[in-house]
Formats: structure tokens, C-alpha cells, sequence
């Protein structure tokens, strides 16, 4: 039920915006709180055990700075620990310092993107809230930094896509994948067609190098944990593809004619994203699935900028699309296992 009310009243906020534009600011302020404090306040979900844990550890270690560091996995969500612990905070800060954080970036690039956040956060609910902001909490913070990255970068501003980069690396290190398929726009290329070479080149040396992840492992030990995963279910092999039409179809109806260059900008390699997130996903299929898709998450979910944009659009066609792809998100995730029965936190915030 508490999930029910959650989106059902995003939606709500969502709809009155449409009708009346000026309210747009309130409901998106309103709705941003409501959903920082429902990821915030939770006492349960997939990883809340494994945070739970890590913060413990931190507060029991004894090593050096670094060694303390490597506790939170990736530097700077380490460091973000030992902060709260410094301020005398409980764990449940970290949950709802994570959830404030991860959120209040994308926003960010919303408001930036869109003039407006409410529509992008409802969309943001139906996609990949809940398997991030909500549950793996490290790269929803990455994530954040990742988006406000790609809104520079499509502004001409490479100087601050390198710091907001940089940041997303420090907070999970999966994000690399998207810093390197950013890099021909950073090197100049601008042309559509090139940036698909360069994206499919850089899929057929992924693919090539038959052991990337015993590479990767000599770096970073996580990596092997995805070997022995088993392979992509059959319910994923069409839910991709098909969520990949509907991208590209509403990619072509929003570009066409639009004067914003940056925002198509934003609205082509979001799709292209999509399109590249899925080449992992079939490489890795086999072998080490769970890394794929991991791959796969993390570059889906900048399809919320093409979500966002076709809802706030008034061509109808392109507003159904996107309104029955959100229906079809929220089917998707009622029937997986992410959402465990709501509950507060009782360990309480001090």
C-alpha cells in the first residue's frame, strides 16, 4: 500500500503540473521531499542490510584512512560514511543523506535540462528509483553526479564534465563505463554517425577481449563476483528490445524539429546510451550476466531524459508513448523482487 500511495501520488503532483504549469515548482518541491524521506526513512530493501553492515565495520575498523575508505567500496561513499560518523549520526543517516544526495543531482540536471523536476522525478520513480535511489544507494549518488556530467558536456562545458566525472567515479567506479563512451563528444565528435562508430567500436573491443573482467578484477576484486553469475532470463530478452523501440521511436518524434541543440544533444546519447547498454547486456549474457547487467542499469537509466521530455511535450502521440512505457515500468516492477513489504526504520535518525 505504501508503494501504491508513493507513485499514485507522484502521478497525481504530476498530472496537476501539466494542468496547471505554474504549480509545476511546488509539486516538483513536494514530491522531491516525499521521495527523499520514502527512501530515506526505509528499514528494509535488497542492500539496507549489507549498508547497515558496512557502517558498523567503519565504525568498529581500526586501520588507516585508506584502509577505513575501502570499507565503503568506492572512496568517496566510504568518506561520506566516516562523515556521519564524525557528526554523530546513526546509520539511518546514511540511507537518508544518500537518498538526498543522489536525488537532489538529478534534479538538478532536471531543472537544468527542463526548466522543471516534477515530471522527470515521476518518470525517475517509474524507472530506476527503486533499483537505485531506493536499493543500491552507491550508484544512485553516481548517478546523479553522472547526469549533472552529461548536462555539462552537452552544454559545451568540459572543464565541469570532468569534476562532476570524476565525482561519479569516486562514489562507484561502474560509472567509468559511461566516462568512456562520453569521450569522443569530449575529444569533438559531434556527428551522429560517428558517434555510433565510435559506440560500436568500442562494443567489438569489449567483446574481443574475451577476459575483460579478469582485467578489471586485477584493479578492482569486485569484478570476479559477476563471473559465475548464471545467464539472462528469457523475460529480460524481450523486455530490452522492446523497451528499446519505444526509446528510439520517441527519440525520433522529440529530436525532429526541436531548436534545442543542447537538449537533443542530451536526448540522442541518452538513447544512444540505451542502445550501448544493451550491447553489454548481449555480450555478457553468457558468461558473466550479472555484470552485464549492471552495465545495462546504468545506462538505462538516462532514458528518463527521453521519458521526461515526451511528457512534458503536447504531441500527443509521443506523450501516450511515454505515458503507457511508464505503465509498462511499474508493471515490470510489481512483479519483481525489489519492492520487500514497506517499512520505517527503527533504529530512528539519532
Amino acid at each position: 500500500m505504501a508503494y501504491f500511495i508513493f507513485i499514485a501520488f507522484g502521478f497525481v503532483l504530476a498530472g496537476c503540473s501539466w494542468l496547471k504549469p505554474r504549480s509545476a515548482p511546488y509539486c516538483g518541491a513536494i514530491f522531491f521531499i516525499y521521495a527523499v524521506l520514502f527512501a530515506g526513512m526505509r528499514g528494509a530493501s535488497m542492500d539496507y542490510d549489507n549498508y547497515v553492515s558496512m557502517y558498523q565495520d567503519m565504525t568498529r575498523a581500526s586501520g588507516g584512512l585508506w584502509q577505513r575508505l575501502h570499507i565503503g567500496k568506492d572512496p568517496l561513499f566510504g568518506a561520506l560514511i566516516m562523515l556521519i560518523q564524525v557528526l554523530g549520526l546513526s546509520s539511518q543517516w546514511l540511507f537518508m543523506v544518500s537518498a538526498f544526495v543522489g536525488l537532489a543531482f538529478k534534479a538538478k540536471s532536471f531543472q537544468r535540462v527542463f526548466g522543471s523536476i516534477m515530471t522527470p522525478l515521476f518518470a525517475l520513480v517509474c524507472g530506476s528509483y527503486f533499483l537505485h535511489d531506493y536499493t543500491q544507494v552507491r550508484v544512485a549518488i553516481a548517478l546523479g553526479f553522472s547526469f549533472m556530467a552529461l548536462v555539462e558536456l552537452c552544454e559545451g562545458r568540459k572543464s565541469r564534465w570532468m569534476v562532476y566525472s570524476v565525482i561519479a567515479l569516486g562514489f562507484h567506479v561502474s560509472t567509468f563505463a559511461i566516462v568512456a563512451f562520453e569521450l569522443p563528444l569530449v575529444f569533438g565528435v559531434r556527428y551522429n554517425l560517428w558517434m555510433v562508430v565510435a559506440s560500436l567500436f568500442a562494443l567489438l573491443c569489449v567483446a574481443y577481449i574475451g577476459n575483460l573482467l579478469a582485467i578489471i578484477a586485477n584493479f578492482d576484486g569486485r569484478a570476479a563476483n559477476y563471473e559465475e553469475l548464471g545467464n539472462v532470463s528469457d523475460h529480460m530478452m524481450i523486455v530490452a528490445p522492446v523497451k528499446l523501440v519505444g526509446l528510439g521511436i520517441l527519440t525520433f518524434l522529440l529530436v525532429k524539429g526541436s531548436v534545442e541543440e543542447a537538449k537533443v544533444r542530451i536526448l540522442k546519447l541518452s538513447c544512444l546510451f540505451a542502445f550501448v547498454g544493451y550491447g553489454f547486456l548481449m555480450i555478457f549474457k553468457d558468461n558473466a550476466s550479472g555484470f552485464g547487467f549492471r552495465i545495462y542499469e546504468l545506462f538505462d537509466a538516462f532514458s528518463v531524459f527521453i521519458i521526461a521530455d515526451a511528457l512534458l511535450g503536447r504531441k500527443l502521440i509521443s506523450w501516450g508513448i511515454a505515458l503507457g512505457y511508464c505503465a509498462g515500468l511499474l508493471l515490470l516492477l510489481m512483479d519483481s523482487k525489489l519492492l520487500l513489504p514497506y517499512e520505517f526504520a527503527d533504529m530512528g535518525l539519532w
